[in-house]
């Protein structure tokens, strides 16, 4: 267990500016774009004065689609009102019940972690690099000699590059999603309450923010698991690259759908089961069958468990099963020709 643990460790140094600051980097771009616009949008300029996060921010005149002018400003409470010609006073947001702002901050919700999935994203597209070049990199640079003269086997050290690459990589980029989700939902907070728009239930977008990370940690296990057997065959192939891992991992999988459309007017669904995996149709198909029973989840503020179904319901298709397999066996056949590989 030390050894898998040095090995994992090594990975994570060896990949830290991939795995590690690439999520932090574009995490921190995107909340500097956030705040940059909340703070272009609390500027106030008059007779060549400015003001930031003032109270008269909110106070403007604007004329509705009948011509008719109205005047924006925040009341005694703070709350966004406009008034009319006639000097009748009605908040912007309308008369908000419970359930209103219940809806709307379950809306708000999801809308930021929508927007703080990018770095889940970009992980996803940088483990693939990373798992083409891990093992041709240490044949290239001659590092593997040295890892060969420890008693550390084959089989620990692809297993400690899938752990480290996969599983911590994509992991660390979902942590890096939740924090920043909570950021976002804060920012949102401050700035709509700034504005006189106090629209968000603290209690209940929180709520519906555990249900969406337990609902995107389940899937990206899910995703995992799909993608399982094109992460083997991508360290197989890095293993065997003479140069160029990522074409010739790639390369097979984008082809071989291809010739057989070509080639075989009857192709056979398993010709494109690589390009599958590797995307996870799977999983998008079953969310699009629990698009229904997501998007009343997020309406009603309720459980997201009925969305979920659909995903659980694929660990159950032989397909899935058969590829586990077929990448188990992939990782073996990568160790063993890194053992019989070293230049």
């Amino acid at each position: 267990m030390n050894k898998f643990l040095t090995l994992i460790k090594r990975d994570l140094s060896d990949y830290k500016g991939a795995l590690i600051i690439t999520p932090l980097v574009i995490s921190a771009v995107i909340l500097l774009l956030v705040i940059s616009s909340v703070f272009m949008g609390s500027l106030r300029v008059d007779d060549n004065n400015f003001s930031l996060f003032s109270d008269s921010s909110a106070d403007i005149n604007i004329e509705d689609n009948n011509g008719n002018n109205l005047h924006l400003q925040k009341d005694p409470n703070g709350h966004l009102v406009y008034t009319d010609e006639n000097g009748n006073t009605k908040p912007v947001m309308g008369d908000l019940t419970h359930d209103k702002i219940k809806k709307i901050s379950s809306v708000i919700a999801l809308g930021n972690f929508i927007g703080a999935l990018l770095p889940l994203f970009i992980a996803g597209i940088v483990v693939l690099f990373v798992l083409a070049g891990s093992l041709y990199e240490e044949r290239k640079d001659k590092s593997i000699m040295f890892w060969k003269s420890l008693p550390i086997s084959d089989i620990e050290t692809v297993g400690a590059k899938t752990v480290s690459v996969v599983g911590i990589g994509l992991g660390f980029a979902l942590l890096v999603t939740f924090v920043l989700h909570l950021a976002l939902i804060v920012i949102t907070t401050l700035a709509s309450n700034q504005f006189g728009l106090n629209m968000i239930s603290i209690p209940d977008v929180l709520a519906m923010v555990f249900k969406l990370w337990v609902f995107a940690a389940m899937l990206l296990v899910a995703y995992i698991l799909w993608a399982f057997p094109v992460y083997s065959w991508i360290l197989a192939s890095s293993s065997y690259a003479p140069k160029a891992p990522f074409l010739l991992a790639f390369v097979p999988i984008v082809l071989l759908p291809l010739l057989a459309k070509i080639f075989l007017k009857n192709s056979n669904d398993i010709f494109f089961a690589p390009l599958q995996h590797i995307t996870g149709y799977p999983i998008w198909k079953a969310l699009d069958e629990g698009k229904e029973a997501f998007q009343d989840g997020v309406k009603n503020g309720s459980d997201l468990t009925p969305a979920l179904e659909p995903i659980m319901k694929t660990f159950s298709e032989p397909s899935l099963w058969i590829g586990l397999a077929i990448g188990v066996g992939l990782l073996y056949a990568a160790s063993e020709i890194r053992r019989r590989r070293s230049f």
